[in-house]
């Protein structure tokens, strides 16, 4: 046959270089008929690896909608305490300037267990914040903001706290600009702020100082914390920015989780910033944080 498959060739003699050639066909019908159950596993095969693909594409998804749902509840429950927290201590402090002189000691001792208990709840939200930022990220809302104002506003509500026994906070800001505007998220910075002075005063003796400064430079601002505390030593140095990770000073009093530092570094990056950290036990710790002045993630919104 001049069509069909090519077989293969067969000699006919040992001298003779005979051979014989031929054709032959081989109908649909025959090849379905001897593999049927091969084509049918490699069918079942491709249905089950589709199916498995679009189950897990599926799973991954609804997973993604829950952490989002998550994030969304625990970021709301957190804003929703901490904003009548602040208010409530705002006008603790307002009420303790204007009545001090004016209640007995076991009113004093009462009020100023209160301002306690109001600083606790701040400090458990604080820390609700930072592990929920730690789970699933920080995303910013940045605004046209006066830092060296925030930066006040701050500091003004640690200069009105109630501070560790024994501790004597000072701060020296150093808060000068010729543009003060900058792009970030003021609520975001706030805690930034907050929890490099809790670090300072945490650290630090009896007799803190805490110098907070601003230095322009060109489309960056850099904003420095430095501190006259113990120092961090050079082995926990490199680690100080990671989750869960606190320097054994051998206190075991201080509270905390280790992942103040953590959340700083995470919020800084959100704004498109760095961090950085310098400290020796005789100058103490410097953190510089360097922010650009416009921000990707600026809210043209109100």
């Amino acid at each position: 046959l001049s069509s069909g498959i090519a077989g293969k060739p067969i000699p006919l003699g040992f001298k003779m270089k005979h051979e014989l050639r031929y054709n032959y066909t081989y109908p649909l019908h025959l090849f379905m008929d001897e593999e049927t159950q091969s084509i049918v596993l490699i069918l079942f095969l491709f249905l089950a690896t589709v199916s498995s693909l679009i189950v897990l594409f599926q799973s991954l998804k609804q997973s993604k909608i829950e952490a989002r749902y998550r994030e969304a509840v625990l970021g709301t429950i957190i804003h929703n305490v901490c904003s009548p927290i602040d208010n409530l201590t705002e006008a603790a402090l307002e009420l303790q300037e204007t009545i001090q002189d004016k209640l007995q000691e076991p009113d004093k001792k009462l009020f100023n267990g209160m301002l306690e208990e109001l600083e606790n709840m701040t400090e458990t939200a604080t820390r609700l914040l930072n592990l929920n930022s730690s789970m699933y990220g920080v995303k910013i809302k940045a605004r046209k903001t006066d830092l060296p104002a925030l930066l006040e506003q701050v500091i003004t509500r640690y200069t009105r706290k109630l501070y560790p026994r024994g501790k004597n906070v000072k701060f020296s800001p150093q808060l000068d600009m010729k543009n003060k505007i900058v792009q970030l998220d003021s609520n975001y910075f706030t805690e930034i702020a907050q929890n490099l002075i809790d670090n300072s005063i945490k650290y630090s003796g009896n007799e803190v100082q805490i110098t907070i400064s601003i230095e322009e430079n060109g489309d960056h601002v850099l904003i420095r914390f430095k501190d006259n505390g113990k120092g961090i030593s050079k082995k926990y140095l490199k680690h100080v920015f990671k989750p869960y990770s606190r320097q054994d000073n051998g206190n075991t009093q201080l509270k905390g989780y280790g992942l103040g530092l953590y959340f700083v570094k995470l919020a800084v990056k959100a704004h498109g910033g760095k961090t950085k950290v310098n400290s020796t036990e005789e100058a103490g710790t410097e953190f510089t944080i360097t922010l650009p002045r416009k921000s990707k993630h600026y809210a043209t919104e109100n």
